[in-house]
């Protein structure tokens, strides 16, 4: 249960979640012919050994065939020390951020553009010292002793455009082994993030799908077109699995997880104003089934930062 008074933000951030998704199911976002794909991604820098800065993330998406697409999900930062209770004005402030996003895809020849409403909330509503806690309590692990010193409550708004290209496009209009290379533009403007990034992706494999990126917390990403029924390319549901790489990079104006609160006093440290990031992995797909794992490496994004980040995400999918 949330606390009360102003810590109820959490069910409004599940409010407005669900609001998006009756509008999508009212404007005949979803049918009986055809219904939701659900993605479920998870990140965690445990599986390359570390726990620290940001260190885990969820994510649930439900895209329809007319592509509009709802989500849900929540982040947390913690510092590198953990173990000190203390206040360490030189490290990564504690951060839970919980979230619900509204978005709509439009695709028009070999280019995507996604427009995304994100509200949430950071701070102790997010519940983010509960759930590491909890989790680390589960598997034996040592509890992070300084969520006391998190940013303070927070409403957040966010509006992100992205555009994503194909400059293969016929790669995914015929069966077999294919190639390509999917640049992407994309920029937000609000709390957490307002910056401006692009970057690319490269991809081979067989059966390539008929979308604009692999499976990521991205906006855009992995939202699988729509087909004309006479398209020679592989139908719905066929074999898949190909290899992609990326790499990208973002200007960073404001960051609420190292900037702090934005309307109260907080902790808060010194950012790097461009923030480099490279990524690589292999999707799966087998019927309706999707499998993806990605390991994703980020430059320093403060100044103090001991090392680049690296975490990994496995995305799982289900077309019903």
């Amino acid at each position: 249960m949330l606390y009360p008074g102003k810590k109820r933000w959490g069910l409004l951030v599940l409010w407005l979640v669900m609001t998006g998704a009756a509008t999508a199911w009212a404007d005949g976002g979803v049918d009986s012919a055809c219904s939701l794909t659900v993605l479920a991604n998870f990140e965690n820098d445990a599986f390359f050994g570390d726990d620290r800065y940001y260190t885990t993330g969820f994510q649930l998406r439900f895209i329809t065939p007319k592509l509009y697409e709802f989500s849900f999900g929540q982040q947390i930062y913690t510092p590198e020390d953990k173990k000190n209770p203390a206040y360490l004005p030189d490290d990564r402030p504690y951060a839970g951020y919980l979230y619900g996003t509204f978005a709509m895809h439009a695709a028009f020849g070999p280019a995507m553009d996604t427009w995304e409403l994100a509200l949430g909330v950071i701070g102790p509503s997010s519940r983010g010292k509960q759930i590491q806690n909890s989790f680390h309590k589960l598997i034996g692990a040592n509890n992070a002793k300084g969520w006391s010193h998190q940013l303070g409550d927070e409403f957040t708004a966010m509006l992100t455009w992205s555009r994503a290209l194909r400059l293969n496009p016929d790669a995914s209009n015929h069966e077999g082994w294919g190639w390509d290379v999917l640049p992407f533009f994309t920029t937000s403007l609000g709390t957490p993030h307002t910056q401006a990034g692009l970057g690319a992706e490269f991809r081979t494999g067989w059966n390539l799908p008929n979308d604009f990126s692999s499976p990521a917390t991205r906006p855009g990403t992995g939202v699988r077109v729509p087909t004309d029924s006479d398209s020679k390319g592989p139908r719905d549901g066929a074999f898949r699995i190909y290899f992609f790489a990326g790499a990208g990079g973002k200007a960073v104006l404001w960051n609420s997880f190292l900037d702090g609160n934005l309307w109260k006093k907080s902790h808060s440290i010194s950012k790097y104003p461009v923030v480099g990031e490279m990524n690589a992995g292999i999707v799966c797909e087998y019927g309706r089934l999707r499998l993806a794992c990605t390991h994703v490496c980020r430059t320093k994004e403060f100044h103090g930062q001991k090392g680049s980040q690296n975490y990994g995400v496995v995305t799982v999918g289900w077309t019903f």
